[in-house]
């Protein structure tokens, strides 16, 4: 990876830089698939979510910083807990909820370096399992994803039940 590239957790007076990455990653979304995400109304994100996933405790948003650059790519973390059922242990896990660099900072180890970090802060919470999903429209990030050791758990699969208008 790039020597000027230093992962850290975000601050919260790095909204606008936040959210303009969120951006990209809505972008990719709303071209992949237009019958499902569309363009924010009002703003990207509310201040106070991205506040609150960056305090934590059981959150995180990690920044790959790069020293000329600016933010090349984040990742959001959140701990989450499965209850036991009949057939079910309780288990917890640490989702890689979003993961997004910046198109020009691609192929340069950044999104290894964020996930190696993602590993790293669920390991210091006593974690070890990250859970992540991704739309299969996305197949560069399941490649990726796949590339550095992630296997499917399950498929989640959805049937389309004509336009969506109400009835």
């Amino acid at each position: 990876m790039d020597s000027r590239i230093n992962i850290r957790h975000a601050q919260p007076t790095e909204f606008e830089a936040l959210c303009a990455l969120i951006a990209e990653l809505d972008r990719v979304h709303i071209l992949g698939r237009p019958d499902v995400f569309r363009k924010p109304r009002g703003a990207t994100r509310e201040v106070a979510v991205i506040e609150s996933l960056i305090a934590g405790p059981d959150s995180a948003i990690l920044v790959a910083d790069h020293a000329s650059k600016g933010l090349a790519g984040l990742v959001i973390l959140i701990k989450k807990s499965v209850a036991d059922c009949v057939v079910r242990d309780a288990r917890s896990f640490v989702e890689v909820d979003n993961l997004i660099i910046r198109p020009e900072m691609r192929h340069r180890g950044v999104a290894r370096s964020l996930m190696a970090a993602s590993r790293a802060w669920a390991e210091s919470h006593g974690i070890f399992s990250l859970e992540l999903s991704a739309w299969s429209f996305n197949t560069s990030a399941i490649a990726f994803y796949k590339a550095i050791g992630f296997q499917p758990a399950f498929e989640r699969l959805s049937l389309s039940l004509g336009d969506g208008a109400p009835r």
